[in-house]
């Protein structure tokens, strides 16, 4: 917007406004422009929500601009005056326009961080302190869940009401942090005071698998899209949303392939999983329906009934997602180099790998007994071939000093096993 030489810039004080989770009010600092614009009009703009010192630094920089005789940085008001409630907006806008799998998830964590700054309070005055403050305040929340019941209805004494996890307050700090950089991307914001933030350590790492006696009771009392959730899981280590969303034209059987769009992966990156001879069959006989999907219900509906299943089969501690937890596992115990078994279940870094890795004590006893056993093997070897070539040296002596025929030489071997195995077997404590 071209301006003329004439105009003023003024730092006002605007009336103090409560931080949630903090008791005292804190002031707001404002910046009341006027010029005369190049038609001749008189202008005046306000902008609010600035500490005094970030509504001094954006003062002088106006009278520059005005100055140069163009205030740049009123080309655009939205980058001064970008709200939480229209970054809350904007940011839904384009999840929905990509198809983000995690667009309710999103909306939620946002949709409270704007009940916390203030529906009007300017992005841009947000600061690195009240990104602290902001986290702080969400560790002290409580978490309302329903408890498992005992007659399949939530009673109003079964609400369980604990803080929000490490885990959870970091998702709600990444969720801020990308709709901001959307807002940079889109000339709507300049800077971000979520960026550079150390997450808050987690504790979410799982031991917990499913053994092959659940595995066995899970589908003997499972049916329907239930059983063929729980199969393809333990089966594949896909991520719940993956297989619920899968079409038969994404199967392919004769090589056993599942293909994966990026559009259905977590991750956005496309992958191959393989299927076993099992899931095969399953797959082929499942019913599918006019769009060639498998699973009718969403995925809150199928996980809800497979904790009621664990629950009814005392599997308490049980959770579908262990399902994957549980693909990993057996992968490793079975072998498999840990870059194939990523690239199955479409992890990027090891670090992922390991959290979804469980090593018990059986494992670790297991490691011990096959480094001894492997030990021992190998003297039983060494020794055996010793044996052997005792037995060749007293055959070829026997041979050179009988001159044994061919039949006699047959018949004398014959019977150095026979001893051999005897001597074994005394030696052994058997009759």
């Amino acid at each position: 917007m071209k301006v003329g030489k004439q105009g003023s810039v003024r730092v006002y004080e605007s009336h103090p406004r409560k931080i949630p989770g903090r008791q005292k009010k804190e002031s707001s600092w404002g910046i009341d422009i006027r010029f005369v614009d190049e038609a001749g009009q008189r202008q005046r703009k306000k902008i609010t929500g600035y500490t005094k010192k970030e509504a001094e630094v954006v003062a002088a920089k106006i009278k520059m601009e005005m100055f140069a005789g163009e205030i740049v940085s009123l080309k655009d008001r939205r980058a001064y005056e970008l709200t939480w409630q229209e970054l809350f907006e904007e940011w839904i806008r384009f999840c929905s326009s990509t198809g983000k799998t995690s667009l309710s998830d999103d909306e939620q964590r946002l949709g409270r961080s704007v009940d916390y700054f203030g529906a009007e309070t300017p992005v841009h005055a947000t600061t690195r302190s009240d990104v602290h403050a902001f986290r702080q305040w969400l560790l002290e929340q409580p978490r309302m869940r329903p408890g498992r019941p005992a007659g399949g209805r939530v009673e109003a004494d079964s609400i369980k009401r604990d803080q929000l996890k490490p885990a959870t307050v970091n998702r709600y700090v990444a969720a801020c942090r990308a709709a901001v950089n959307h807002a940079i991307k889109a000339d709507l914001l300049r800077d971000n005071p979520f960026n550079g933030l150390d997450p808050i350590r987690e504790h979410n790492k799982r031991d917990r698998i499913c053994t092959p006696a659940e595995y066995r009771r899970l589908l003997d009392n499972a049916d329907g899209e239930l059983k063929l959730l729980i199969e393809g899981l333990y089966e594949t280590g896909m991520r719940r949303g993956e297989l619920v969303s899968l079409r038969q034209a994404n199967c392919d059987f004769e090589r056993r392939m599942i293909y994966i769009s990026p559009k259905s992966s977590k991750s956005w990156t496309a992958r191959n999983v393989p299927m076993s001879r099992r899931l095969v069959d399953a797959l082929q006989a499942a019913p599918v329906d006019a769009e060639g999907r498998y699973f009718q219900s969403d995925g809150s509906t199928l996980t809800k009934a497979f904790k009621a299943l664990a629950v009814r089969l005392k599997f308490d501690d049980l959770v579908l997602h262990d399902l994957r937890h549980t693909f990993a596992t057996r992968m490793r115990r079975e072998g498999v180099d840990p870059i194939t078994v990523m690239r199955i279940c479409g992890w990027t870094s090891r670090e992922v790998f390991d959290r979804y890795n469980s090593v018990n004590d059986k494992d670790r006893l297991a490691a011990v007994d096959g480094y001894s056993g492997d030990v021992g093997v190998l003297l039983d070897k060494i020794h055996q071939l010793e044996e052997q070539q005792q037995l060749i040296s007293s055959w070829l002596t026997r041979v050179r000093v009988k001159r044994m025929t061919e039949k006699e030489f047959v018949s004398n071997v014959s019977d150095l096993f026979a001893d051999h195995n005897r001597a074994v077997l005394k030696a052994l404590g058997e009759p």
